[in-house]
Formats: C-alpha cells, structure tokens, sequence
C-alpha cells in the first residue's frame, strides 16, 4: 500500500488523519514544520505528500518550490489540505489539481488521496537512482525508466551517497560525466560507483560512459564496481534490459 507524507502540525488533525489513512492501509510519516518535511522526504521518499499551507519554519507552499527545485524530475503528487485558501486559488500558487478544503470529510479526503495517487494498488516498482550532472541526460533517463521503476535523480556527488545512504534502491545508473567538489579524491560518477559497491553490495551498478571514456569503463567493470557498462548513446530499452537483466 501507499506510503504517505502528512505535513500537519495541529495534532488533532494528525490523528484523524492517522486513523483515516492508517485505516485504510496506507502507511504514514508525519513532519510538524518544512524543515522537517524535507528530512522525512530525503529520507523516505513518499507516494503522496498530504500538505497543509501554514506550517512552522518553512511553510508548506515554500516546502512544496523547494522540493520542485531540488528533485524536478520526482513525480510525488501533492495533495493540500488547507483552510485558509480557497481551492481553485491554490493553482495559482503550486502545481497540483488536487486540492482539499479543511475540513474535509472522510470520504472526501480518501478519494482525493486515491485519485492522486491514481489507485497504484500493482507491486512496488523497483527503485532507481538516476545520477547525472546534465539536466538533459536526467529528464531523458527518466521518461525511458519510469514505465517500469520508480526512479528518483540526482545531480551532486554527495547528494547521490546521502540517498543512497538513507534509501533502499535496488540499482544505482551513474553518469560519468558527474563531477563534485572538495579534496577527496574521486569526487565524480566512478567514485559513486566505487562508494556504493563498497557500502551497499545488495545494490546493482550501472555506469554512463561516452565514447572517450572506455578507460574508466573497463577499470570500473573490473573491479566490479560497475555490474555494467553502457556507452552512450546507447539503443532505445537497452538501460532497462539491462536492469531487468541484474535486478529481476
């Protein structure tokens, strides 16, 4: 079942919600303030974000900008659940359609849920990190995987290792091209791949390289830090064979 993100901080609301949804078979994580919220993100990401306006901190619109910002290729839908707007002025301020007037009744709130996350009852797609520092190559990375996985992106050295750190991916696709900061050696796609063989060895590898790149290719595939090699550009479903092909 779906795995819900309530940003609230009225606890009246929380255990409504919580008795509502959790009644339901949804599961639940609830952040009081933005700050929070952006954690409980990062390090689970939801189906489906329950977000009121007025929270402590950040407040959720700021939230919501700042999410969009930092993960553009995520498609979490939104739902807010507010009483200080009226619904059709929420699109003027976030994107999303899904829109629930406090208070809501049950009824309503559970089919506003279901429709957003479009009643996805099938099994858990598997999940994968998408790395790479070229928007371009991200954005056509995720319309070729995300009929079949659940993809999340990133486009940092070390915003990559924090999420696989915190999340449970099953494969990790790594463009060579990503580069980082700092005095640590390696601070770039192959040492991703390296950190992640080293850490998480459940977790399956998959190196980008362009054609000038066969070295670290062929270092990479031999110490096994990379399960496999694909050169760019490389045919239309050959990424996703291959990840069926090491992950199942």
């Amino acid at each position: 079942m779906a795995h819900i993100l309530l940003v609230e901080d009225d606890a009246e609301v929380v255990g409504y919600a919580r008795n509502l949804l959790e009644g339901k078979g949804y599961t639940l994580d609830v952040a009081g303030d933005g700050e929070a919220a952006m954690v409980a993100y990062m390090t689970r990401r939801p189906d489906l974000i329950l977000l009121d306006v007025f929270v402590p901190r950040i407040d959720g619109l700021r939230f919501a900008r700042g999410l969009q910002e930092r993960f553009p290729l995520d498609r979490v839908p939104i739902v807010v659940w507010t009483g200080a707007y009226e619904p059709e002025s929420i699109g003027d301020l976030l994107d999303t359609p899904h829109v629930l007037h406090k208070p809501a009744a049950s009824d309503e709130l559970i089919e506003v849920v279901g429709r957003a996350l479009g009643q996805e009852t099938k099994a858990r797609a598997l999940r994968v990190l998408v790395v790479s520092e070229r928007v371009a190559a991200l954005r056509a990375l995720v319309e070729e995987l995300r009929a079949e996985f659940d993809v999340s992106t990133a486009s940092r050295w070390d915003e990559a290792l924090a999420l696989v750190d915190v999340r449970p991916y099953e494969a990790v696709v790594v463009d060579m091209d990503v580069e980082g900061t700092g005095s640590i050696a390696e601070r770039n796609g192959a040492g991703i791949l390296r950190t992640v063989h080293a850490r998480h060895r459940d977790t399956a590898r998959v190196a980008l390289i362009a054609p000038e790149q066969e070295r670290f290719g062929a270092e990479l595939a031999s110490s096994g830090a990379a399960e496999v090699v694909l050169r760019r550009p490389w045919d239309k479903g050959a990424l996703a064979t291959e990840l069926h092909a090491i992950v199942g």
